[in-house]
């Protein structure tokens, strides 16, 4: 097992998946407009930190094993899978 160390000092080995279909729920306390959202959201997998563009609804999604999820993206879906490629890539996850 690899542990990572984040910048809030949380050791974690994380679970980075791509969701191509991110479902975002609603935002708890944040900031939201017609080009981007970010801050808490809670959806039906429970609470996690988003920042996104609305013109993407794919979503790289890492949860650590301290329970915390983010979700982020870019403005396309093909950028954003391009960013996955190379997180799994210098990760090794």
């Amino acid at each position: 097992m690899r542990l990572v160390q984040f910048g809030f000092g949380i050791p974690a080995e994380p679970d980075i998946r791509l969701d191509g279909d991110f479902q975002r729920g609603s935002r708890i306390a944040g900031y939201s407009d017609s080009y981007i959202q970010s801050g808490n959201f809670r959806n039906s997998g429970g609470n996690y930190t988003l920042a996104a563009y609305c013109s993407c609804g794919a979503c790289i999604v890492i949860e650590d094993m301290g329970g915390h999820t983010y979700a982020f993206n870019q403005k396309t879906e093909q950028s954003t899978q391009e960013l996955y490629d190379t997180l799994v890539e210098k990760t090794g996850f």
